[in-house]
């Protein structure tokens, strides 16, 4: 399987591990290490390994992981000419007793409006937004969206600046948008930085 840059196929596998994938899957997956954990708790694994797939069946065979989830994509903002340095991955769930209306809403509004104004007023290269196809093995409370939002080597280094001097703040969450949205669980907000293409 030739590499596929990251955040550009139908599906994405999500895999982590608490050690580095072997070199004989690197070559068909991007490998990310921890940069920076959830700060409500340890959501994120040390490593995480993402496989860009064409459709459900091509699932690759793999061992000692602590994240297998499988995700279908669903849009796009942003267009990543530079080189992708790190990510910044968010997962949400959404309300219990959420109706079909209130999920049209809810994608709307996050596909529309939110995605791409997190990519332009944060300065992201692209984000991409998926929902869950498939839970292997997950983290508690396996969330049924996920964003992926790529920053280049200034954003990164601006970022991890700001942390050492304790001036981070969270990427803009506006209050707007439909009840649905306002109402959303976001699950856990980990940043990783690439170490293998």
């Amino acid at each position: 399987m030739p590499h596929v840059k990251p955040f550009t196929a139908d599906f994405l596998y999500w895999t982590g591990r608490a050690t580095r994938a072997d070199p004989a899957v690197a070559d068909k997956s991007s490998q990310y290490e921890l940069l920076v954990q959830d700060n409500r708790g340890d959501f994120g694994p040390r490593y995480l390994t993402t496989y860009e797939l064409a459709d459900e069946r091509s699932l690759p065979e793999l061992s000692d992981t602590q994240w297998r989830m499988l995700y279908t994509r669903l849009a796009q903002a942003g267009e990543s000419s530079e080189e992708t340095v790190s990510i910044l991955a968010i997962a949400m769930d959404l309300p219990a007793g959420t109706g079909p209306d209130e999920l049209a809403e809810f994608n709307d509004f996050y596909t529309r409006i939110h995605l791409p104004q997190v990519v332009e007023d944060s300065r992201f290269l692209r984000g991409t937004r998926y929902e869950l196809s498939t839970a292997v093995d997950h983290p508690p409370g396996c969330p049924r969206y996920l964003a992926v939002y790529e920053a280049d080597a200034r954003k990164t280094a601006d970022y991890l600046r700001a942390q050492a001097a304790g001036n981070v703040t969270a990427v803009e969450e506006p209050d707007e948008g439909p009840p649905v949205w306002r109402n959303r669980t976001t699950v856990w907000r980990v940043r990783y930085r690439l170490i293998s293409p």
